[in-house]
């Protein structure tokens, strides 16, 4: 319920500030609201405790996505909201 709140409130204030919501700004919101496993939603830390295994942020006006998987295993399991993200060209599917 907390993630969800903080996708609200992370739309309401790109809207109340006139800023449009591009494809950086889709992943940065969807890393923040990700389970990292901790109370800092703005913190990567090493802790294998989130539950986040693929993150993925979509602009279907400029047809890309950008997606970033878990890595590592046991205690060296990383979400995937702390990954690199990788950028995907959809115009060939759409």
């Amino acid at each position: 319920m907390v993630r969800y709140r903080m996708l609200h409130d992370a739309f309401l204030d790109y809207e109340r500030a006139g800023i449009a919501i591009d494809l950086a700004a889709a992943i940065n919101i969807t890393a923040v609201a990700a389970d990292k496993g901790h109370n800092l939603p703005y913190v990567c830390q090493a802790n294998a405790n989130g539950t986040n295994v693929v993150s993925v942020a979509y602009s279907p006006s400029e047809l890309l996505m950008a997606a970033a998987w878990e890595r590592n295993s046991g205690a060296a399991w990383r979400p995937a909201a702390c990954s690199s993200y990788l950028l995907f060209n959809m115009s060939r599917w759409f």
